[in-house]
């Protein structure tokens, strides 16, 4: 699979889908910066990292560096590249749909049990677990078992655990502030998102949206 040509297409569309898009190294901003700075003061030094996440402010992608090639360039060819595109169409979309709201509750509405953080992350991710299965063209070692009478189709491949594993950490702990505090449900969230991809549905569609529920079964 040509996976420079499917960041560059996906580029293309969301400049039409969005005039006011650009895409920005994040090293050079100096709100970015800014931003570090504040999570770091107000975590007591606890919070780390945050240059190495890519960050959507407005219609503003700013890349982190390890997107780049040595020659300073956008390196097309990263499926990481893919993944976040799409992962970040979605952010530019509800900053669209929702404007000064959306900014509110994901920027000042910081440490809680439940916040609307957790509805516009969990978006975007569904996209980046749906991008990274449509590039390996794999869901990964399945099998179908029977458990309390029901018979359930059960994942057990290294790929979906890794991303079970890496966004309880991104949702319960301080990677985004402990903005849900559900591990339970993360998982079963990104089972529904596996399975969804196994039934042959929704892997190309840059639209699609699973956010987590606070109450009940997914």
């Amino acid at each position: 699979m040509n996976v420079a040509k499917l960041s560059i297409e996906l580029i293309q569309g969301m400049k039409k889908e969005f005039p006011k898009l650009r895409i920005l190294p994040k090293k050079e901003s100096t709100l970015c910066k800014a931003i570090g700075i504040f999570l770091r003061t107000i975590t007591f030094g606890k919070y780390k990292g945050f240059e190495n996440y890519t960050t959507t402010i407005g219609y503003k992608i700013y890349l982190s560096e390890y997107l780049y090639s040595t020659k300073g360039s956008i390196n097309y060819d990263s499926p990481s590249l893919y993944e976040l595109l799409r992962h970040e169409r979605i952010h530019i979309k509800q900053y669209h749909e929702w404007k000064l709201l959306y900014g509110f509750s994901y920027l000042f509405i910081l440490i809680s049990l439940f916040t609307l953080r957790a509805k516009w992350e969990s978006e975007a991710y569904t996209q980046s677990i749906l991008a990274h299965i449509y590039v390996n063209q794999s869901v990964g070692r399945h099998t179908w078992v029977k458990r309390r009478g029901k018979t359930k189709l059960a994942f057990s491949g290294q790929s979906m655990l890794s991303w079970e594993k890496y966004l309880e950490e991104q949702f319960c702990t301080m990677s985004y502030l402990w903005m849900f505090p559900f591990k339970k449900k993360v998982r079963k969230w990104v089972k529904k998102v596996w399975f969804i991809a196994y039934i042959g549905r929704n892997c190309e569609d840059i639209d699609v949206v699973y956010p987590i529920k606070y109450f009940g079964e997914q």
